[in-house]
């Protein structure tokens, strides 16, 4: 690392992007070695610093992080990554309070930045405050109309304020927007599950599986439109792909249960619920399934 140093002194970039390379080849803590190096060397370039504690950051190392960061409000005059890069550590401890208002005065130094006020939303949003989180995205879209996935982001407070038509408005504007994401198909899936469309919610969960493969959980999920509208078909075939993709998921077995039961085939509900609590012991949801096991088993078949 010393003789990086040597060789490419001026370059900063340079410099990161080898740490960057070191930490990617040989792990994080040789990166961070490195960038301590040049930190020692060069104690007033800042961008060292950042890099450091973006390394922690990636590590977990939430208290090594927030040190570095905080060393930055001293040097910079306008440390506005800092300062957002503060939030997220934040946020990471559990320090809501304290994440929004380093978010707020990043803000400050660049009214035209809207990751500031979009972190600050998903905060809020992660905390149970819809409202005021759509208060933020509002301030992103007044900057910039076009800023990825903040229609996404008030689509969610609509689901949580108990708005899906306005959920399913900001998907569909999302969609348009980015239409390669698959994050808009899924909150457009949960919005017309909530209206009890259910056809239309596996249609929207297909077409995210399409733009983006992803694990058992869309699955069991797009099983469960499917058992709704009464292709009973479609949802088994569903939890046949989610058993392949993540055999050891208990939610595939709730799913199975819920569906053999609909389908009136008792013996199989049960035998599914049995796994399902094979697999999840302490389900939250373990009395509420119990309560069905004993009804199923009040009809004499086991």
């Amino acid at each position: 690392a010393s003789q990086a140093i040597e060789m490419d002194s001026s370059n900063r970039q340079a410099q990161i992007v080898y740490a960057r390379a070191l930490a990617a080849l040989q792990g994080n803590d040789y990166g961070e070695n490195h960038l301590r190096e040049l930190i020692t060397a060069y104690p007033l370039i800042f961008e060292y610093r950042l890099e450091l504690g973006r390394l922690y950051l990636e590590d977990e190392k939430y208290n090594d992080a927030q040190v570095v960061f905080e060393q930055l409000l001293n040097i910079q005059e306008k440390p506005k990554e800092a300062l957002i890069e503060l939030g997220k550590v934040l946020t990471f401890k559990n320090e809501p309070a304290k994440a929004l208002e380093y978010y707020f005065r990043a803000a400050v130094f660049d009214p035209a930045d809207v990751e500031p006020f979009f972190l600050a939303g998903r905060l809020l949003l992660g905390t149970g405050k819809p409202q005021q989180a759509k208060e933020q995205f509002e301030r992103v879209i007044a900057i910039n109309n076009n800023y990825p996935l903040v229609r996404y982001q008030i689509g969610l407070a609509e689901l949580m304020l108990k708005n899906p038509k306005k959920a399913l408005e900001q998907a569909n504007e999302e969609k348009r927007i980015n239409p390669k994401l698959s994050a808009p198909y899924t909150l457009a899936a949960e919005a017309y599950s909530e209206m009890k469309q259910f056809e239309l919610c596996a249609r929207e969960y297909q077409q995210a599986i399409k733009l983006k493969p992803l694990g058992a959980e869309i699955y069991i999920k797009v099983a469960a439109c499917y058992r709704k509208s009464g292709s009973f078909d479609s949802a088994l075939s569903m939890l046949n792909i989610a058993a392949k993709t993540e055999s050891g998921n208990p939610d595939i077995y709730k799913e199975q249960g819920a569906l053999f039961e609909s389908r009136g085939d008792i013996a199989k509900a049960i035998q599914s619920y049995d796994q399902y609590f094979l697999l999840n012991p302490n389900a939250p949801d373990k009395a509420l399934i119990e309560k069905r096991i004993q009804s199923l088993q009040n009809k004499g078949i086991r």
